[in-house]
């Protein structure tokens, strides 16, 4: 459908539950054409439509709500800098008993146990959003952070029992992205805010866990050439973030390597242009041309034993205070990229019409009375990639 088409109708109608409906095709049409503005817009339209407090009024509103809180959260980790993401508009639509577990509670399926740790990612993002712009204090942001543990362990269990019964159809990808974003989201647990951010060096467990199950999900699907559109999160944002913040250079190459490898569009992410925008990063933070980038990047591996190692952790070990994941990795013999060297923040403008991207890094200051150092500005083109 044409997108001014689905807009005009969208203004004709005047039933919440087809507007609820409509409200998907046109934030998925919406970041196809780079209308990011628009887009925000129509996940906060349809999130005010959503019944409230799990209410199961619509036949189709809860799996209309799943989908939306995946967009949701692939829109809030897309931040263009023409139209960032309204958090605080966002923070005032929130339900506050979104995300509460109950123990002996039971997730039948994966697409639940996804949707509801989509849910808790989403309150860490808020919440750490929230403390960093002062609009809560640190006490809450603990007090938030104490309950989401707590919720954690429970969907963690109940996790544990789902794959515990037996079941003929087989969800090997389903499993394997559940993983993916529940490490993830342990990951953004252990680094408070306003850590510095050599704070990430400490866990090289999570990105390497990350890096080789984003591996065994690529593996287990069919190889394409043409270009894979899904509405939903699943690999390019998890190895964005690791290739962006781990400083390691063989483990954030081995990340960069599987985006560039792919040819994907995620919601509003694109491989290419995520692959692009990092390799800057890497080449600014540790000093390096571009053409030497490339060549260290065939050196980049993760053998079969990691990726079996990475689907046996069981979910039961990780509330475990005496768990500690372990990790192929070291800092031994490797230089650390110095902490004002490091890059604290990435603000994308996307020009969509001529298939270029200004790309600002923020330098980390070194000093703690400056919020940030440097600026560097470069362009991204794709008409000559």
């Amino acid at each position: 459908m044409h997108y001014g088409k689905a807009m005009s109708l969208a203004r004709s109608l005047d039933s919440p539950e087809r507007l609820l409906a409509l409200s998907l095709p046109l934030i998925a049409t919406a970041n196809m054409l780079g209308f990011w503005r628009d887009s925000h817009a129509h996940i906060l339209s349809a999130l005010k439509l959503l019944p409230r407090g799990g209410a199961q009024s619509w036949s189709d509103a809860a799996s209309i709500g799943a989908t939306l809180t995946r967009m949701d959260l692939q829109s809030m980790t897309f931040s263009d800098s023409a139209s960032p993401y309204p958090f605080d508009t966002r923070f005032a639509l929130s339900d506050p008993r979104e995300g509460e577990l109950q123990p002996g509670g039971q997730r039948q399926t994966y697409s639940q146990a996804s949707s509801m740790l989509f849910v808790l990612i989403r309150q860490i993002i808020f919440h750490t959003q929230a403390v960093e712009d002062h609009a809560i204090s640190r006490i809450t942001f603990m007090k938030a952070h104490a309950r989401l543990e707590t919720n954690l362990a429970l969907l963690e269990q109940q996790m544990a029992d789902l794959e515990a019964r037996p079941t003929k159809e087989k969800h090997e990808c389903a499993s394997i992205s559940v993983r993916i974003y529940h490490t993830w989201l342990r990951l953004m647990m252990r680094i408070p805010p306003f850590s510095p951010q050599t704070a990430n060096d400490e866990n090289l467990a999570y990105f390497e866990r990350i890096v080789v199950l984003c591996k065994v999900f690529l593996d287990r699907q069919s190889p394409v050439q043409d270009l894979q559109l899904s509405l939903e999160p699943a690999l390019i944002v998890p190895l964005f973030e690791t290739a962006k913040r781990c400083r390691h250079p063989r483990l954030r190459r081995t990340a960069l390597n599987l985006l560039k490898g792919m040819n994907r569009q995620e919601g509003m992410w694109r491989s290419d242009g995520a692959a692009s925008a990092v390799e800057i990063l890497i080449a600014k933070e540790e000093s390096i041309a571009m053409d030497e980038l490339a060549d260290l990047l065939a050196t980049s591996h993760i053998s079969d034993h990691l990726e079996e190692a990475a689907l046996a952790v069981p979910w039961s070990a990780w509330s475990s205070s005496e768990f500690e994941l372990p990790t192929t990795y070291t800092w031994e013999g490797v230089a650390k990229v110095p902490e004002e060297e490091r890059v604290l923040e990435m603000l994308v403008l996307s020009r969509f019409d001529d298939q270029k991207i200004d790309l600002r890094l923020l330098m980390c200051s070194g000093d703690e009375r400056k919020a940030f150092g440097d600026t560097k500005e470069y362009v991204i083109d794709y008409t000559r990639r």
